[in-house]
């Protein structure tokens, strides 16, 4: 009794670490984490107005059926996106759906369960690591992660400028695939990733004859501008609308994942662990 009660033990407390600790050492946590900060950055790109700065220095060069330089900002009310682990769940459910048939489209658009979302490369780092096994050296892959998240960051913008529409208004009714996370309202997307592609998903907002409101970023938000600690320790104002608070349902306690990390986790594993201590001092 006592060997299967050291070894039952062990696997309680090793469930409890994992679930506990949702630290950069754990895939599913970094890919969250890096996935929603470039999507971020690709907003502020937009609701700056930088790429569209760049882009009237080039759009000589540029094919004029590629990008239509009415959607490249500024933006005023362009919400910074928060992960949501409702949507992770709903990738997660698409990607597994045996009964799904995905396009051979990456611009495509997806609907699922009145969810919508796109097609994303993945894990980018994951990718090379898987292709050139060298990168997981120490002193190669923090270098390179960097590149890759500023890399990544603009490819995002990238690929949704060239799906988003080339004349507005936009058509009711009509989705635009990756594009539709240039919506300046959207504040929340979830996605789940394979080794070599991801899928978002967002829900569907109301009929808009535009994704955002031009004009000077962060100056019609409905809530507040985000901020950001410089260097002296002093404050600067950001391009993005701060996201609104909801009282929501705790998504998390009721479909617990890899990745999570709250108190919810801790009791869970606690009782677990009471109950399977009560059954073996029966035996």
């Amino acid at each position: 009794m006592k060997p299967l009660f050291i070894i039952f033990s062990g696997l309680i407390f090793t469930s409890f670490v994992t679930i506990t600790t949702p630290d950069e050492t754990n895939p599913f946590f970094a890919f969250c984490k890096t996935t929603l900060n470039n999507f971020n950055e690709a907003r502020r790109l937009l609701a700056s107005g930088d790429f569209r700065k760049l882009f009237k220095i080039i759009e000589d060069f540029v094919p004029k059926s590629l990008f239509n330089g009415d959607i490249l900002g500024p933006a005023s009310n362009m919400y910074k996106l928060k992960w949501s682990r409702e949507l992770e769940q709903i990738g997660f459910e698409y990607m597994t759906d045996k009964k799904v048939k995905r396009s051979e489209k990456m611009l495509a658009s997806i609907e699922y369960k009145d969810y919508i979302g796109f097609y994303w490369m993945g894990n980018v780092l994951g990718i090379l690591e898987a292709a050139v096994p060298a990168i997981k050296a120490n002193e190669v892959k923090p270098l390179l992660k960097k590149f890759l998240d500023v890399l990544e960051a603009l490819i995002i913008f990238i690929w949704m400028a060239v799906a988003a529409p080339k004349t507005l208004p936009l058509v009711e009714g009509k989705l635009y695939g990756p594009a539709e996370a240039f919506f300046g309202e959207r504040y929340e997307i979830g996605c789940f990733t394979e080794l070599f592609y991801s899928v978002c998903f967002m829900k569907r907002l109301p009929y808009s004859e535009n994704m955002f409101k031009v004009g000077v970023p962060c100056t019609t938000c409905p809530t507040h501008c985000e901020f950001s600690e410089l260097i002296d320790g002093t404050y600067d104002e950001g391009e993005l609308c701060v996201a609104p608070v909801e009282n929501q349902v705790n998504f998390v306690s009721q479909n617990m994942t890899l990745t999570d990390g709250s108190s919810s986790g801790i009791s869970f594993v606690v009782l677990i662990a009471q109950l399977a201590y009560a059954i073996l001092m029966t035996l």
